[in-house]
């Protein structure tokens, strides 16, 4: 339904020329910025905020950033395409370059398994990212405003979240996709510390009109009932300001907890995780049982995460908070154990807990090597080599030993290269070692970087580890 301004708010001002130097700090070094907009009151706000920036940038004789609108459409609901073309509209008006992105959604093609505002968000948010690293964008950026930020908070504390849930949104970070160690795309939320009011007394001093989408007020979503209930809050203290005011604290807190955790695992030698070549981890068990229960939590999830690959990589959804305590529980016991958990194998001992990739039922992904520049392999590894091998064409990266029945598993050890690979690693990391293939035939197993650098005509190799591309374990 689309909204015109009528001024009543008026009463609250809306956001000066002078403040978008602040909101947009963080922008300042970016090339070019993919604006979300729905055509919604928050999005088309933060766009005619980002036009006012760039040109008080340009009048200042800095150099701005390039602006590019884009509006997904999932097809969900049928005024979905009107609020894009309004979309498309304004971001025109004010000399914006938009584009709709069409994904199809809907119930009627989705009957037998309904989209969730959790999948239709992820969907959105996986379709922006594209959309920024195919136009060559280095910031993403979203509309969530100080309302937005309390409602996750409230959401978050009626599931028992810990610090990190409690600490809600974050005002940016770096987004990974399932193929690259980093999409080199930054996430930013400017808006987070205002509020809905000022973002409408805006709108309606530059005369745009926006959208309202109905699902804002239905209560079968969980957003729409918190926001409802504010009215209540507000009357024991419990105030949006005051709310966001507690999560920018514990976001404070969140970092100084992360900070520890890494510093612990990477610096302080009887807690030191060892880090190896073939991409697997050693923990001191003291890491576990000598910890708080929160840094315990972290340092597993960070293993977790450095250990599992595209299963990391490609997760929407942060861990469970109760399952990474109840491993934690166990490794402290001191009692052996084994399990597989989000693409990892761990093995706890009295002493230590290992970390493996695991390749699971499928084994673990095909990865074509890139003409252009290294190809990053289960997100874990950097494959670079020639373009060509011999006269076989483009090479492809590709594992695992034994559970993978795209070859010939004996016929590996046959030609003594699979004992090769068992003999330097462990058997679970090799399992998840690349191999490099060329027209369908194997060439070589890659095994340390030694041998890497020996077999350099074959392509080489090289460990990385990544950040999180979800909002983790709440």
């Amino acid at each position: 339904m689309l909204t015109r301004p009528h001024h009543a708010s008026l009463a609250v001002l809306p956001i000066g020329d002078s403040e978008v130097d602040a909101l947009f700090s963080d922008l300042g070094s970016s090339k070019t910025v993919v604006i979300a907009v729905s055509g919604g009151r928050d999005s088309l706000a933060l766009v005619g905020l980002l036009k006012v920036w760039v040109d008080r940038r340009r009048a200042a004789g800095k150099k701005p950033p390039d602006l590019h609108s884009v509006t997904v459409d999932h097809g969900i609901r049928p005024e979905a395409g009107d609020e894009a073309q309004h979309a498309a509209a304004v971001s025109a008006q004010i000399g914006i370059p938009h584009t709709t992105l069409t994904l199809d959604l809907s119930p009627a093609t989705n009957a037998a398994d309904p989209i969730s505002q959790n999948q239709a968000r992820n969907a959105r948010y996986e379709a922006l990212c594209e959309h920024a690293i195919r136009i060559g964008a280095d910031a993403l950026v979203t509309g969530h405003h100080l309302e937005d930020q309390a409602e996750t908070l409230l959401m978050r504390l009626a599931r028992g979240s810990g610090v990190r849930g409690l600490a809600g949104m974050k005002a940016h970070r770096s987004i990974r996709d399932t193929t690259d160690v980093a999409s080199g795309v930054t996430l930013y939320r400017p808006l987070l510390g205002v509020s809905r009011k000022r973002l409408t007394a805006t709108l309606e001093a530059a005369g745009i009109d926006w959208c309202d989408d109905p699902s804002n007020d239905n209560p079968t979503y969980e957003r729409a009932r918190i926001a409802a209930a504010q009215d209540t809050l507000d009357q024991i203290g419990l105030t949006k300001t005051s709310i966001f005011r507690t999560a920018t604290r514990l976001r404070d807190a969140d970092d100084a907890l992360d900070w520890t955790t890494r510093h612990a695992l990477q610096d302080i030698p009887e807690l030191r995780a060892a880090w190896h070549e073939a991409a697997w981890a050693v923990v001191p068990q003291a890491t576990f049982s000598d910890w708080p229960t929160e840094l315990a939590v972290r340092a597993l999830e960070y293993l977790l995460t450095a250990v599992g690959g595209t299963t990391a990589a490609s997760r929407t959804e942060p861990l469970s908070r109760s399952r990474l305590e109840g491993l934690a529980a166990r490794i402290r016991s001191r009692t052996p154990f084994t399990v597989t958990f989000a693409g990892c194998r761990l093995a706890a001992t009295e002493l230590r807990l290992e970390v493996f990739r695991e390749p699971g039922r499928d084994g673990l992904p095909i990865a074509r090597l890139k003409r252009d520049g290294p190809t990053v392999w289960d997100a874990r590894f950097v494959m670079t080599g020639p373009t060509t091998i011999g006269d076989q064409g483009c090479a492809y990266a590709f594992a695992s030993l034994e559970k993978d029945a795209r070859f010939d598993v004996e016929a590996l050890r046959a030609a003594k290269q699979a004992d090769t690979v068992f003999a330097s690693q462990p058997r679970h990391a090799a399992l998840a070692l690349p191999l490099v293939i060329a027209a369908d035939a194997l060439i070589v197993p890659i095994t340390t970087l030694e041998n890497a650098q020996q077999q350099r005509d074959f392509g080489t190799w090289s460990r990385q580890v990544v950040t999180p591309p979800w909002e983790p374990h709440k």
